[in-house]
């Protein structure tokens, strides 16, 4: 399997610095309600996000918009692995496979030259304290409907292209099938061979440049969760923490993760991140 890219920034103007930066994260069709990995409340949260960005349209300056993009055949989908006793069994959706599991012979990569790195992919997980490996539901996956904007979003994005003749920017994350990239900013195991699965930091501190980087999308437990924690820590020493905004009404947690959403926004406003709604803003 030859390493791809894991993040690639399509469009926008250059991320420059200005008044308001919009980060939108992975507001995606398989997101919703009807997609595979469907998030309750991810609905009204769009929607209270194509308003603001309708209400503020004239000082946002940059719109960033993170798309979770995936082959079929990635680590933390059901069809990277099988039963070594019985080839054609799939995990199902939402099974941890952890270190014992894959000593244990309970499941191993399908392509034997992944096997070895499975293994050492999965132990690098737990050492890291964030993740285990849950296999998802197929979800995002290139050139598929799940992987497109929702709807109302997806036409307040146009009217702000329109209205202020800028681009928006798109950030392609999770396109490397050896490890998963709940971050924006970098892939939970960095790889030696693919250099955008490290952080970007540049990209940390272009947005930082602005007045206040404004962010919320999908999901508060996971991909919002931990691309806000990077900003935090690779935030430009001297710029005041409070510029980060998180919108907590345009952001909701995977089922059953509902814990890790509450202590990612407790963790955070006590971090000095500004923590508002879409109306307080």
């Amino acid at each position: 399997m030859a390493a791809t890219r894991a993040a690639t920034l399509v469009g926008g103007d250059g991320i420059a610095g200005g008044d308001v930066c919009l980060v939108i994260i992975d507001p995606q069709n398989d997101f919703h309600d009807g997609g595979s990995l469907a998030v309750p409340g991810a609905d009204d949260d769009t929607k209270r996000t194509a308003a603001f960005l309708e209400k503020h349209a004239d000082r946002i300056d940059t719109v960033l918009v993170t798309l979770d993009s995936h082959q079929t055949r990635h680590i933390a989908n059901p069809s990277f692995w099988e039963k070594p006793d019985d080839a054609a069994a799939r995990p199902l959706p939402f099974t941890v496979i952890g270190s014992k599991a894959l000593a244990d012979g309970a499941w191993r990569a399908r392509d034997p030259a992944l096997r070895d790195w499975a293994k050492s992919y999965v132990a690098a997980l737990e050492a890291g304290g964030r993740f285990a490996l849950v296999v998802w539901p197929e979800h995002c996956i290139l050139g598929t409907e799940g992987h497109a904007v929702r709807s109302p979003l997806k036409e307040a994005l146009a009217a702000w292209s329109r209205s202020r003749n800028k681009d928006v920017a798109y950030l392609l994350k999770g396109m490397n099938n050896k490890t998963e990239m709940y971050s924006c900013f970098k892939a939970e195991v960095e790889l030696d061979d693919d250099a955008t699965t490290k952080l970007n930091a540049p990209l940390i501190a272009s947005l930082a440049a602005h007045k206040a980087v404004v962010c919320c999308g999908q999901a508060k437990s996971h991909c919002v969760n931990y691309s806000v924690r990077d900003m935090v820590a690779a935030w430009p020493a001297g710029t005041p923490l409070s510029n980060l905004v998180l919108l907590k009404d345009a952001t909701s947690p995977v089922v059953s993760f509902e814990k890790a959403a509450a202590d990612f926004e407790a963790e955070m406003a006590a971090a000095g991140v500004t923590v508002t709604s879409t109306d307080a803003f």
